[in-house]
């Protein structure tokens, strides 16, 4: 799984952009967080929120061009510039932000949360199947989503059986506060506080702080 792709679907109303920080730095940390397990593949996010805010975020004076570093590990700042596209027609959203040194593959894609998060979830359920078709396994799932699923918990838990049969690699996110739902076909679990700073998965993170307490 280490050279596969990767595709993060982050539902940034339940694990918000952590204080301090930006939706592009966030998915620096995320990049740093899959490379220490040495997921060396293509990483593609898709951010589903409020964009118009998680673009002000990037850039309060609106100017298109932004200048906010590579978010990718390298000591190379290049300019960042948005994409947009005519409709959020498929799961690479209406917006998307690229470097100007590499415009095949974008640092995150956004997609407009209307605030109805029965409608957002049964977005994403779609959009990472869709995403899984175009990204034949072995490749990587990563969900990142708050604890209540609502009445799509069933749905997803089907869908991520299906998934895990066709040999994906299922990880899991949910912020700190709240509790992971049981989805059995999930193989690796994040608390989003640790995956948004670059960490590592719980069962790693509890093996350190073992250690530190040896």
């Amino acid at each position: 799984m280490e050279t596969a792709n990767t595709g993060i679907f982050w539902y940034v109303d339940d694990c918000p952009i952590p204080e301090g920080l930006s939706a592009l730095k966030v998915s620096q940390n995320m990049r740093l967080a899959l490379l220490k397990l040495n997921y060396s593949g293509k990483v593609f996010i898709h951010a589903y929120g409020d964009s118009q805010k998680i673009l002000e975020d990037l850039n309060p004076s609106g100017d298109e061009t932004l200048d906010f570093g590579k978010a990718s590990i390298s000591d190379v700042k290049p300019a960042v510039f948005v994409k947009h596209t005519p409709g959020n027609f498929d799961y690479r959203g209406t917006t998307a932000i690229y470097t100007q040194d590499d415009e095949s593959t974008p640092l995150f894609m956004l997609h407009h949360s209307s605030g109805d998060k029965d409608a957002m979830l049964g977005r994403i359920l779609v959009d990472f199947m869709i995403w899984a078709i175009d990204n034949p396994a072995p490749a990587n799932i990563i969900l990142v989503l708050g604890s209540n699923m609502s009445r799509r918990q069933e749905e997803f838990e089907n869908a991520l059986i299906e998934v895990n049969m066709l040999r994906y690699n299922i990880h899991f996110a949910y912020p700190q506060n709240a509790t992971c739902p049981s989805l059995p076909s999930v193989h690796i679990k994040w608390l989003w506080e640790s995956l948004s700073s670059g960490g590592n998965p719980e069962e790693e993170e509890e093996e350190e702080e073992e250690k530190n307490e040896d």
